[in-house]
């Protein structure tokens, strides 16, 4: 009777075991695929560039598997007086959107486009906003931002792009 009491505690003991493992292994399962499907989300990309003598030119695209929403493309600017005034001397498939806008001697915003965009995986993009500086000189401060969020949430967040200074001051 003893030699079955024995053999019983192995059994459950190699059973509770066995079922922990299982549980292990499952739960790793779990989190291993949890771990890829963040993976595959959405991820925003936004490549921004303001020339001194040119347009900005932004290319807004989805790298991710998730779709992404956009809305509200709005540019930015904040104005300083140049330190002085002298005459300035000389010197994939991808959707293209053009934009136009005289900007003030003044801080100000204007909304570009309120049109809902929409990226798919490997979408992107490309936004040129030629801009009209008022009387040449001056130092401007120019941003863009827009909403975005990722298809089915609810919640919208705002994307600010890098803040470029375009300075026409020369003698």
């Amino acid at each position: 009777e003893g030699l079955n009491t024995v053999n019983t505690l192995i059994d459950s003991s190699a059973s509770t075991t066995i079922n922990t493992l299982s549980n292990t292994i499952e739960n790793s399962r779990d989190s291993i695929n949890t771990s890829i499907n963040d993976l595959a989300k959405s991820k925003l990309i936004v490549e921004y560039d303001l020339m001194k003598y040119e347009d900005a030119r932004l290319l807004i695209g989805n790298t991710g598997a998730q779709i992404i929403l956009m809305k509200n493309f709005t540019i930015h600017w904040d104005y300083r007086e140049c330190p002085f005034y002298d005459e300035p001397t000389v010197g994939m498939y991808i959707v293209e959107y053009r934009y136009h806008v005289a900007i003030t001697q003044s801080k100000g915003s204007k909304l570009l486009d309120d049109k809902d965009f929409k990226y798919g995986a490997g979408d992107i993009d490309k936004f040129n906003v030629e801009i009209d500086y008022p009387g040449g000189y001056g130092i401007y401060d120019v941003w863009f931002t827009f909403d975005y969020k990722d298809f089915g949430s609810s919640t919208w967040m705002e994307y600010k792009t890098a803040i470029e200074t375009r300075e026409i001051c020369e003698r």
